[in-house]
């Protein structure tokens, strides 16, 4: 498999680390003060904690899919020489 327009995959190897530093640096996360936590250690943690960063990953997979589709992928055709001997005739 052979690309058209290999250089887009620059981008996004340079877009990528920029999405992932603006989502951990500087995308705002929640914090709460508690008196005490003893209490909070108990607590199960919810399906929505659990999943908390699958959209960064769906949007990274997203991303990488459509530089992908850019770089245009194609599929080339076997290609085969063939060696003939004749006599070329010019007028």
């Amino acid at each position: 498999m052979t690309f058209e327009d290999p250089s887009n995959f620059l981008w996004m190897v340079l877009f990528i680390p920029g999405v992932l530093y603006v989502y951990f640096k500087v995308h705002p996360h929640g914090q709460l003060r508690f008196s005490s936590i003893k209490n909070l250690k108990r607590l199960q943690p919810s399906f929505s904690l659990k999943l908390r960063h699958g959209l960064i990953i769906l949007r990274i997979l997203a991303i990488s899919l459509l530089t992908l589709g850019l770089m245009r992928p194609q599929k080339g055709i076997e290609e085969t020489k063939i060696e003939t001997e004749g006599i070329d005739i010019v007028l």
